[in-house]
């Protein structure tokens, strides 16, 4: 009897065998690696068209020509202008780090090698044989000119903001020392301190309390004098909606800081000049909240109301406030937090309360009893928090 012959091992299962088949690198790294040699590129094109440009216009003319002539200084201007400072930075030692003009080329060359590997044949793409329907990028947009715009101008802006707030990461971590000094103080709070503390944040807390308070009945009539779907439907209505509508918008704008400063002149330092201009911004700020949400209510029974013939007066009363009030008392509860937190900013300026001690404090470099009027203003506000948040679970 013959032996039947076995079936050939798999390649694989041999023993000593190498796989012939290598796992495919991820699309996104083959992208990110194609974007740093068209990066690498442009960078090194850009710097040496620049270079080329200066040397040729200054090796062809003399220095008093080309001071003379507008068209060779424009040629030059752009090699001189890249290695100018950009900014100097101030080290812990006093030195100075100074960066060049060249980097801000490499932050602009960064979006624009983008672009370009995105939509053209570049050296980088040829290197990595990508092709445009493989991309790394979700959605739809990701193949569009609209879409890699977008990531550029996003990339810009956040260039933009990094230069206009002078973030200094270098003078952060040089002098990240003082944080620990001041911290290690801040948590070694003064209680000889705390007595004036608490009787100063006993103030603040009533200043906010009343602005809050003397703030809701002058919001909720206007909340329905801008909100839209209660003033439509006639011409002086609309006006009314609009100046109403104007009126929280510009004293929104302003801070309770400013108001404080117009106030202290006319009634005097103290918690009544805080009180004030918590009150002014309370009221639009509520005055807004409120208004947009009648806007928001179901029409279903207003229309169910003015079916029966009923006044303007007794369908805001039977068919818009109990649907308004629950809306209405959350953010009453709220913005009376936020006051309580206004009213330290405030005391800066000499509109009284805490603010006013933590101001003077703060001028001094006491910073232990900064730290006691930190932690007490961290309890307060943890206590207010908590209780208006069972206020409002009893009331909605």
């Amino acid at each position: 009897m013959s032996a039947t012959p076995l079936a050939p091992a798999h390649e694989d299962n041999v023993p000593g065998s190498v796989a012939t088949t290598q796992p495919e690198q991820p699309a996104w790294i083959r992208w990110v690696l194609a974007w740093l040699v068209d990066y690498s590129v442009l960078v090194y094109l850009g710097y040496t068209l620049l270079y080329v440009i200066s040397a040729a216009v200054s090796a062809w003319f003399r220095p008093s020509v080309i001071r003379t002539n507008p068209l060779l200084s424009a040629l030059r201007m752009p090699f001189a202008w890249i290695n100018d400072p950009l900014l100097t930075l101030q080290t812990a030692d006093d030195g100075e780090v100074v960066i060049a003009r060249w980097v801000a080329w490499l932050l602009i060359a960064a979006p624009l090698a983008f672009l370009a590997t995105r939509t053209l044949k570049t050296p980088g793409r040829r290197a990595l044989c990508l092709n445009l329907e493989v991309s790394p990028i979700p959605g739809a947009w990701r193949g569009t000119l609209y879409g890699t715009v977008w990531i550029i101008v996003a990339l810009v802006t956040f260039m933009a903001g990094w230069y206009i707030t002078d973030i200094r990461l270098v003078a952060l971590f040089t002098n990240i020392g003082q944080v620990g000094r001041i911290g290690s103080r801040l948590l070694q709070p003064d209680l000889n301190v705390l007595p004036l503390a608490i009787e100063r944040m006993i103030q603040s807390v009533f200043m906010a309390l009343m602005a809050t308070v003397l703030a809701v009945p002058i919001a909720i009539p206007l909340s329905f004098l801008g909100a839209r779907n209660v003033m439509r439907g006639s011409a002086l209505g609309m006006a009314i909606f609009t100046l109403t509508r104007t009126f929280f918008n510009i004293f929104r704008s302003f801070e309770s800081l400013i108001f404080a400063i117009l106030f202290i002149p006319v009634v005097g330092l103290g918690t009544f000049a805080g009180a004030l201009a918590i009150w002014i911004h309370s009221i639009a700020a509520l005055g807004k909240l409120y208004s947009e949400q009648i806007e928001s209510i179901d029409p279903g029974p207003v229309e169910a109301i003015q079916a029966t013939g009923a006044s303007a007066f007794q369908t805001m009363v039977y068919a818009i406030w109990p649907q308004v009030v629950p809306p209405f008392l959350g953010f009453t509860f709220y913005r009376w937090d936020i006051n309580v937190r206004m009213s330290i900013i405030v005391g800066f300026v000499g509109g009284g309360g805490i603010g006013l001690l933590l101001q003077q404090y703060t001028g001094l470099l006491r910073w232990s009893q900064v730290g006691t009027i930190a932690w007490l203003t961290v309890a307060v506000v943890w206590v207010v928090d908590y209780v208006s948040s069972k206020v409002r679970e009893k009331l909605i």
